[in-house]
């Protein structure tokens, strides 16, 4: 045999032996393609690896002529490790344990040898690339590499954590795991393998066998012996795959069963590869058995079937599966289903776009809200809707059944002969209380759900209404129908605009209905006389306005209510008869009042009257501290004191150091109260803070988990609620965030990825008039200012594109840029600061025009 023919049959042969004997019949075909002589060779050397003479087994390369005999390993050393015993032997490769052994402490690891004569110039390749990969990757999920080296006669090894565990889909019949806590663990699975394409990396493998769980139920990915680098260094040759050599065919070795059509059909390999691997193996694990399970060696006809034959559903295969799977169909049917067949659809677009989707889809399930897999529809969102919220849901259907049947009696009634005026007052009267009792205790049930703006709008419209038919009657001087009245054009406010929590962006309609709720209440006070209760609601309702009217932009009128604020503020808490709600209600003057001050460049008064409102909470809290909503205002005057430190002066530590005491109060309470959304969120500005100023502080790496923290509950929002207007902004500003600190820490590709889905956010936004408002083009010129920056970066360390396309790019993000921050710039709350980020994109623009800056 020629040496030249030897050498790739010896390649072919070292590879194709480590596979399963059904999936050897492709690989051979294909690499040797029409070389008859070539796969004779091949055939005959797998055949005496097959065979054994009359001592002991070895491998067909030994014999040949190809390796020494065996290596014994047992009681070696290899650094600080000595091997203790043998764990596994493939194909290619043997698995030892070892322990540290240099007495500087316990430590049990797995050592990775190439079997002894399988040393073909291609499988070194591999293993050394192996190695690499897994030098780069570090997450609690990933298998991490210890140490690495050279034998004394040149072999590789790797020194690997040592993980004592299951394969999942074991570990999940042993335990008899139930639907969610094998939906958790698969998306502990995706966060692992997401991790993995963010460090522009394919696994290439993805089945049950390289996910462990250990006792403890950690989970475990193993196994990147064929992964692939989507963007290959200069070190590693340029090969785009890792794990294994491209013969002539190009074939990377893989596993048929959990294979994409485009792994099987050796065409390009991408991260929705993973996606589809990661829909079998939670096909497997829901429905008991594969969606395909090849019989033989892959044959055209079985590639056919797999890349073309849709499998049938989940819920379908586990009616025929075991006893613990047929419990499982019912609830696979309708979304699970989706998302399992949306994971492995055959064509890569029809597929999740990321891992990451895939997981927020099963996140979604878990909770009971809509998946991006079911065809949408207003239908089925309601139906989740009421899922979730059966009792909530049933109120209202009960409220709505009530006020229809009310008022239409109620208008019958009035009608009647005056002997039968008592029976329709009485009518009126239910009526009435029925609206009032549905709008505030059903309402208050589900305020701060997420996803709940819809059915709260249906609610305060139906009582809203109602209210005013009865108003229309003769009986239109009724002073509680009116103090009705403007409670629920106060809540119609809140829910079409209200700062700080989930509404519809309709910042004009809420101005609109608080004003109706004030000139309500301030007509009936002046009726009334000296009613403490209607002070009261006049305060909550001008401090809502005063907030809207200064992201308006009508700072005068702000003004005006904000002194309005004080004045009832300071009459309700100096009264003798004043309670502990009062009094808080004159810390929550000065803090809004300082806020305002803040807004308007007068730093040194607002921040004054916020300290007060802090002193004044604790006070309260001192006497009463378990005080909710006094705790709350004290970490939003903690919040609000930080955040005008960092962005309005240089007082940096100071600022930390009260949104640090802000986002401990938050975080308290939210863990206290997890489904509170105004909690959340409310946190989720506060970490946003904090990151910002250890940003300031020259700290990424600390700003960074902080904006991820930020980012993760506003998407949440997001996922949750398709009518809030503010969580995709919110959203995208916090990845925004995020790749300044990327770029902080050098990773502009990083950063890149996350700008990627900032900018998908804020293009698919709901269309509402709050889109052409200055501070919603102040926080998306932030984004793309940042996209300006990355794209700058990569022009000047090369990226995913050429350097010329970048250029262009960031040009063209930074003109972005400059128009949002000129809209911006009007506005006073954010004007100033727009005004100084546009001065940084005119001259990084003006950078990038000259061609010798880059």
């Amino acid at each position: 045999m020629r040496s030249e023919q030897w050498r790739r049959a010896k390649d072919v042969f070292t590879s194709a032996v480590e596979l399963p004997a059904r999936e050897r019949e492709l690989f051979i075909r294909r690499a040797c393609e029409d070389d008859v002589a070539l796969r004779r060779d091949v055939e005959a050397l797998l055949k005496a690896h097959e065979s054994s003479d009359s001592f002991i087994e070895r491998p067909a390369a030994q014999r040949a002529g190809l390796a020494s005999a065996p290596i014994d390993w047992i009681g070696r050393r290899f650094g600080p490790y000595r091997i203790v015993g043998e764990v596994e032997r493939g194909g290619m490769s043997e698995v030892y344990r070892a322990v540290r052994d240099d007495n500087q402490y316990q430590k049990d690891v797995a050592i990775k040898f190439l079997r002894h004569g399988f040393d073909s110039e291609s499988l070194l390749r591999r293993f050394r690339a192996e190695r690499q990969i897994l030098a780069q990757l570090n997450h609690p999920h990933i298998a991490h590499l210890v140490d690495g080296g050279t034998t004394e006669n040149g072999m590789p090894y790797l020194v690997m954590e040592y993980i004592q565990g299951q394969p999942i889909d074991v570990y999940c019949e042993q335990r008899k795991l139930g639907i969610r806590e094998r939906v958790d663990l698969v998306r502990t699975l995706c966060g692992a393998v997401h991790y993995v394409h963010q460090h522009l990396m394919v696994h290439g493998d993805l089945k049950c066998n390289n996910v462990l769980v250990t006792e403890r139920g950690v989970l475990k990915l193993l196994d990147f012996g064929i992964a692939k680098l989507l963007n290959p260094p200069p070190a590693l040759g340029g090969v785009g795959g890792l794990g294994g050599d491209r013969f002539t065919s190009g074939y990377i070795a893989l596993t048929p069963d959990y294979a994409s059509p485009e792994q099987l059909l050796g065409e390009p390999i991408t991260t929705a590869s993973d996606v589809y691997s990661l829909g079998v193996l939670l096909y497997r694990l829901l429905a008991g058995r594969l969606p395909f399970h090849m019989r033989s060696a892959l044959m055209p006809e079985e590639i056919k079937e797999l890349c073309e034959v849709v499998p049938e559903r989940p819920s379908v295969t586990a009616r025929r599966a075991g006893e613990s799977y047929r419990q499982f169909a019912r609830h696979l049917e309708g979304d699970l289903d989706s998302i399992i067949l949306k994971a492995i659809a055959k064509s890569p677009e029809d597929r999740y776009g990321s891992v990451e989707q895939l997981s927020e889809d099963l996140l979604s399930y878990l909770r009971g809200f809509p998946v991006r897999a079911h065809s949408d529809g207003a239908a089925y969102r309601a139906k989740k809707f009421v899922l979730r919220n059966r009792l909530a849901t049933a109120a209202i259907a009960l409220f709505v059944l009530a006020m229809t049947g009310g008022i239409a009696t109620t208008l019958w009634l009035a009608h009647l002969a005056d002997v039968e005026r008592w029976r329709a007052a009485r009518h009126f009267e239910i009526v009435r209380k029925f609206a009032h009792s549905y709008m505030t205790e059903v309402h208050g049930a589900i305020e701060n759900l997420p996803g709940s703006i819809t059915a709260r709008k249906l609610l305060i419209d139906t009582s809203l209404k109602h209210l005013s038919e009865l108003a229309k009657e003769e009986t239109s001087d009724n002073p509680m129908v009116r103090h009705d009245l403007a409670s629920a054009y106060e809540k119609i406010g809140d829910i079409q605009g209200r700062l700080g929590g989930a509404n519809m962006g309709d910042t004009d309609g809420a101005i609109a209905n608080y004003r109706i709720a004030i000139r309500t209440r301030e007509s009936l006070l002046a009726a009334e006389g000296n009613n403490v209760e209607l002070q009261r609601d006049l305060l909550r309702a001008h401090g809502k306005l005063a907030e809207l009217l200064m992201v308006g932009n009508e700072p005068a009128a702000a003004t005006e209510h904000f002194r309005e604020i004080t004045q009832i503020a300071s009459t309700l808490a100096n009264a003798p008869d004043a309670t502990v709600d009062d009094r808080r209600g004159l810390g929550n003057a000065y803090l809004s009042y300082g806020w305002h001050c803040v807004s308007l460049g007068h730093l040194e008064n607002g921040l004054e009257l916020m300290l007060e409102a802090a002193a004044h909470y604790r006070a309260l809290l001192a006497a009463e501290p378990n005080d909710i909503r006094a705790r709350r205002n004290l970490a939003l005057s903690h919040h609000r004191m930080g955040y005008t430190l960092i962005e309005r002066t240089e007082r940096y530590e100071e600022g930390a150091r009260y949104l640090t005491d802000g986002l401990a109060m938050w975080r308290e309470m939210s863990d206290a109260d997890p489904n509170n959304g105004d909690l959340s969120r409310a946190q989720a500005y506060t970490a946003m803070a904090l990151a910002s100023a250890r940003l300031k502080l020259d700290q990424p790496r600390e700003a960074l988990p902080l904006f991820e923290e930020a980012y993760r509950r506003f998407d949440a929002f997001r996922a949750a609620d398709p009518g809030d207007f503010e969580a995709p902004i919110a959203a995208a500003h916090a990845l925004g965030q995020v790749s300044a600190a990327l770029l902080a820490i050098d990773e502009p590709r990083e950063a890149l990825s996350r700008l990627a889905v900032a900018e998908t956010l804020l293009r698919n936004q709901n269309p509402s008039a709050d889109r052409e408002l200055p501070e919603t083009q102040y926080y998306e010129g932030l984004v793309y200012l940042q996209l300006g920056k990355t794209h700058s970066r990569l022009a000047t360390v090369g990226g995913p594109l050429p350097k010329a396309e970048h250029r262009r790019l960031a040009r063209s993000w930074l003109g972005k840029t400059i128009e949002s921050m000129k809209r911006a710039s009007v506005d006073t709350a954010h004007g100033g600061r727009a005004k100084e980020r546009l001065r940084e994109a005119e001259l990084q623009l003006e950078e990038l025009r000259n061609p010798a800056v880059i």
